[in-house]
């Protein structure tokens, strides 16, 4: 059965929270087997009554009677939308078939976008960058958060409770046994699905993080809690995943970490990326594995996680049909497009008659800006002269690990 949450986090605000289990694969792409939640919050002030946020369509009969628990949801006086993508909006027609006097308060571009995707026209007010909307004794200021992940994402400042509503900045995957990130096991746990979260959906437009972080900052804004629409409500410390965030959004590299991820046919390539990983392991480095063969797939969700804090990488992938094995080539356009970062790549690469996959690998991230110390290819099982190259080519890489094999 799916848990509902509804719980106050301040005077007047509620967070109503669902576990959404059912999703497997987010945004049709991105396996999440630990699922994930959808937060929306309710401001039910003894003068008004202002909805953030809302659920996936799955669940808007659910969200409904939810909000039922609390108030009458013809009621609510004012809906904020954070992002316009339907797992926050999805059940949007519902609220609004019933909340008919409210008023919407979003980024401009939200209104032609609420027509657009379910042939909504309610009462709307566009809001500007920083500016503030006061409710008789309760002031809403509005910040703009370009490409977290949408170009109409803002933030929401609730100044007298000292909220931030986040929308999907400082969010993360998983289904957390608590609302909160009053429990320090429970934040460490999290963490990696944060990361991953980021990797996968803000991936492409990091360097957006760090702008919103500046500009949070520039405008004063110290928020006492933040509340973003998936996962942990930081209350303890929201520094915690801020300072994450940054450091993520920068590619960071977590000391000693080397991410290894390989496709290997027929254990030729196999092979050649063990003899590395032997290599690595007399250095100290901490190597995290991701496997394509005939006998496991690895995550491609979890890898792109993994790669944006490593030191390092070392990618193998077989040559097929005059390019690069299938599963591998998407794994490398990925990494290219979600975690580019100047980090050191070994490419390994065996092949039947021709070697491409491991020029073709090396030419995707090089132009993607990572740092390509080497290519090895080779046909069938390497050579004793090749398997010296990988394992000199290796011992260079090490150095990232602080001390060379």
């Amino acid at each position: 059965m799916t848990r509902i949450w509804v719980e106050k986090i301040s005077r007047d605000v509620y967070v109503l929270r669902i576990d959404d289990s059912r999703t497997r694969f987010f945004e049709s792409l991105w396996s999440i087997p630990e699922g994930i939640t959808y937060n929306a919050y309710l401001l039910a002030s003894p003068k008004y009554t202002v909805l953030f946020d809302g659920w996936k369509a799955w669940y808007s009969e659910d969200f409904l009677e939810t909000i039922s628990t609390i108030i009458e949801p013809r009621s609510i006086d004012y809906i904020v939308i954070h992002h316009m993508e339907p797992d926050h909006t999805g059940s949007l027609p519902r609220i609004l078939g019933v909340s008919r006097e409210a008023t919407v308060l979003g980024h401009p571009m939200s209104k032609t976008m609420l027509k657009e995707f379910y042939g909504l026209e309610p009462r709307f007010k566009p809001v500007r960058n920083g500016e503030t909307f006061s409710l008789e004794g309760l002031t809403l200021r509005f910040i703009h958060a370009p490409w977290l992940h949408w170009p109409e994402t803002m933030m929401t400042l609730l100044e007298e409770e000292g909220i931030l509503f986040t929308g999907d900045a400082f969010g993360g995957y998983s289904i957390p046994s608590s609302l909160f990130d009053d429990d320090e096991s429970l934040v460490e746990w999290y963490m990696r699905y944060a990361r991953k979260y980021l990797a996968t959906v803000i991936g492409h437009y990091r360097q957006h993080v760090v702008k919103a972080v500046e500009k949070l900052s520039s405008m004063d804004v110290k928020p006492r809690i933040l509340a973003p629409a998936h996962g942990l409500i930081w209350r303890r410390s929201p520094e915690t995943i801020v300072s994450k965030y940054v450091s993520w959004a920068k590619a960071e590299p977590q000391p000693g970490k080397i991410t290894v991820v390989y496709g290997s046919a027929y254990g030729s390539t196999e092979t050649m990326v063990k003899l590395a990983v032997k290599i690595l392991g007399k250095a100290g480095c901490s190597v995290v594995t991701y496997k394509y063969t005939d006998l496991e797939e690895g995550s491609l969700s979890d890898l792109l996680g993994d790669a944006l804090d490593s030191a390092a990488l070392v990618i193998g992938a077989s040559t097929y049909e005059a390019g690069i094995l299938p599963s591998i080539r998407r794994m490398v356009e990925e990494l290219a497009w979600k975690t580019a970062a100047p980090k050191p790549v070994l490419v390994l690469s065996s092949y039947g008659w021709g070697g491409v996959a491991g020029k073709k690998i090396a030419e995707i991230l090089g132009k993607a800006g990572f740092n390509v110390v080497e290519v090895v290819e080779a046909r069938g099982m390497p050579s004793d002269e090749e398997a010296d190259r990988i394992m000199d080519a290796a011992g260079r890489l090490a150095e990232a690990c602080g001390e060379k094999a």
